[in-house]
């Protein structure tokens, strides 16, 4: 398995770096996102396990990774929802799928689709009033939305 033309092989530091250093800080933001997706009741508390939200971010390309962490973030939810085809997403370890039903190494293909059209919801719905602490914070610009859900992930 190789992540985008890639060497198969453990390289989360150097993926930091090739990204900019934002591979880990984009990790601590999602993982915030779904900490208040979970508090919000826009997805279940045990469906998105810290794990596969880092391995979700490690298939997105490093192009994706740039401008501060709004543009970076809203970059990424874009590339969620125009890349269809998922069911080649690795985990970061690049040993197993990510998206797969019915194996106990792979994150659920319904709970991967709820996270990302969850994060999608939250990002259009924020509201600059709410007040919320932590990394989360760089959404609470306003920016550009986009479209409400992804199509399956594994189709």
């Amino acid at each position: 398995m190789a992540r985008h033309g890639r060497v198969s092989v453990y390289r989360r530091d150097n993926d930091d770096q090739a990204t900019d250093n934002k591979l880990k800080p984009m990790s601590r933001i999602f993982k915030n996102m779904r900490s208040k997706m979970i508090d919000d009741g826009i997805i279940a508390k045990a469906s998105a396990p810290s794990y596969y939200v880092e391995g979700l971010l490690y298939n997105v390309p490093d192009g994706a990774f740039t401008g501060n962490y709004q543009d970076t973030a809203l970059n990424i939810l874009k590339w969620f929802y125009n890349t269809p085809d998922r069911k080649d997403f690795v985990c970061a370890n690049e040993q197993y799928y990510l998206l797969r039903d019915g194996y106990h190494t792979c994150w659920p293909c319904a709970d991967g689709a709820n996270f990302i059209n969850g994060a999608i919801k939250l990002w259009n719905e924020w509201n600059d009033d709410q007040p919320f602490a932590g990394s989360f914070a760089v959404f609470r610009c306003g920016a550009t939305g986009i479209p409400t859900t992804i199509a399956p992930i594994c189709a």
